[in-house]
């Protein structure tokens, strides 16, 4: 047995998964147990899950619908922007 760290997908904290945190039952996004809280307090169901997080209400913008964003309003594909960091990467090496 181990302890495994992941990202909160609202705040950007890590966390380990032996203390508090939860996982919102809309999106699945992963939430460290501040923001659980959090969500838990704002948008409870009835059985005390969040039905909700500040992630799928709206509440926030995560780095996948940022990126996703910006590829699209720059029309770039992800293969695309993808080749053109490549190359600006590998240009200063």
């Amino acid at each position: 047995m181990g302890v495994d760290y992941y990202c909160c997908d609202v705040c950007g904290q890590t966390y380990p998964d032996c203390g508090p945190c939860g996982n919102c039952s809309s999106c699945d996004s992963s939430l460290c147990g501040q923001c659980y809280d959090d969500a838990i307090e704002k948008y409870s169901g009835r059985d005390g899950w969040s039905e909700k997080c500040q992630s799928c209400s709206g509440e926030i913008i995560n780095d996948a619908q940022l990126v996703q964003y910006f590829l699209e309003h720059c029309q770039l594909t992800r293969a695309g922007a993808e080749k053109l960091a490549r190359s600006e990467i590998l240009k200063g090496k």
